[in-house]
């Protein structure tokens, strides 16, 4: 068993850049094309997910995954989300990075639109995924009150 020395590291804000395709499917009827933002909650479950895999009960990450501070999406295809890390020991940041880095494909929500012929345009919502390339750009220590 490994023992921590001193007290609980404090928590700190980490800002990740998620790259999606800037423009999927197609044009033509019967083609899917994309009409909905990424879910920055859902993808930020499984990145929390992945990282308890990866280290387990060394890393505290709850079931809910990593709590999500805010989200800007100024360009097409480019989020940054600020998300508040717990623990700031270097496995947890170690962890952090690897899952992130193994993270390829995140939910969409309300999917795709398929516009089906016929003789009034009926259109159909499904869900889909869409490949993601996510990476830590800056941690910053949150101070003590």
């Amino acid at each position: 068993m490994v023992r921590c020395r001193g007290k609980c590291p404090r928590e700190c804000l980490v800002q990740l850049q998620v790259v999606t395709p800037q423009k999927l499917g197609g044009n033509e009827a019967g083609e899917a094309v994309l009409s909905s933002s990424l879910d920055v909650s859902a993808l930020c479950e499984a990145i929390g997910h992945k990282m308890s895999v990866f280290c387990g009960l060394a890393v505290e990450a709850s079931a809910a995954g990593l709590q999500v501070e805010a989200v800007r999406h100024d360009t097409d295809g480019v989020y940054h989300v600020v998300l508040r890390l717990p623990q700031a020991t270097p496995l947890a940041v170690t962890a952090l990075r690897a899952s992130c880095a193994s993270t390829a494909l995140g939910p969409v929500v309300g999917g795709a639109r398929r516009t089906v012929r016929q003789k009034k345009p009926l259109q159909e919502e499904t869900a889909v995924t869409t490949p993601v390339a996510v990476r830590v750009v800056h941690l910053t220590a949150v101070k003590a009150a």
